[in-house]
């Protein structure tokens, strides 16, 4: 099994430990997320943590896939978090990230990058009225800047946007597991459809939800008919994402 190991330069003096790391993450380290992925906390060389992302083995047609034509999971993560550092959107600073193949062929991807203390945005979530205003407002304001430095998060979920309050009151927000992203180029925004389809992720249509959406209208400059136009994205997506679980409850209680 051959290793290749990408660094941040600021990182490199950590490439031999980095390099210990696939080995001992079945044994060591605080686990943080067991499920498809796997992602634990170790101690770093300067007395922090790194936190060690190492993705699932890819299936038959996703080897074929990450070993000749696309890039892999880990890979697309740490340039992400650059990309991100580079238009000033938050993210845990990327480390480096290793890729494993045999033969040629890719198996697991290792990302590392610092860790971050922030909480998902799901603790801040609420369905009735009375909720947080000043925190909503925030969130409508980072979700714009997002949008306006030309960035769509595909999986812009509660648990994926995080957020810490400062000592002033206001709040900071940052992104994880980003692997899946698309960059517009420098000032160049994505289309409006695009981007009021990347906030039907992160919650349900309630007061909150309806308040950030005005927020964000009127953050963008926008008419304020797109505010219909964000309901029907959102009623569209709703709509089409209860099917799917539907039909994923009959395929489970016929076939299991």
């Amino acid at each position: 099994m051959a290793m290749t190991i990408i660094c941040n330069p600021r990182y490199a003096a950590w490439h031999d430990f980095l390099l210990t790391l696939p080995q001992r993450m079945d044994r060591e380290g605080e686990a943080v997320f067991e499920g498809r992925n796997l992602i634990k906390d170790f101690p770093a060389p300067d007395g922090s943590k790194v936190v060690v992302k190492r993705y699932k083995m890819p299936n038959f047609f996703q080897r074929i896939a990450y070993s000749f034509f696309v890039k892999g999971k880990a890979k697309r993560a740490f340039n992400n978090a650059q990309e991100l550092a580079r238009r000033e959107i938050n993210t845990p600073e990327a480390i480096a990230f290793i890729e494993c193949r045999s033969c040629g062929w890719m198996g697991y991807s290792y990302l590392f990058t610092r860790y971050d203390d922030k909480a998902p945005i799901v603790d801040k979530l609420s369905m009735d009225e009375n909720f947080d205003k000043p925190f909503a407002t925030a969130l409508a304001s980072f979700f714009a800047t997002l949008h306006e430095r030309g960035i769509i998060h595909h999986d812009l979920n509660n648990t994926n946007v995080r957020y810490s309050q400062q000592a002033d009151g206001s709040y900071v927000f940052s992104l994880i597991d980003i692997n899946r992203m698309t960059c517009y180029e420098k000032d160049t925004q994505p289309p409006l459809k695009q981007c009021l389809k990347n906030l039907t992720l992160y919650g349900d249509i309630c007061p909150m939800y309806k308040f950030i959406g005005h927020e964000y209208i009127r953050f963008r400059h926008l008419p304020e008919d797109t505010f219909k136009l964000l309901i029907d994205v959102k009623e569209a997506h709703d709509r089409h994402w209860h099917r799917k679980k539907r039909f994923s409850h009959l395929w489970h209680r016929i076939f299991h």
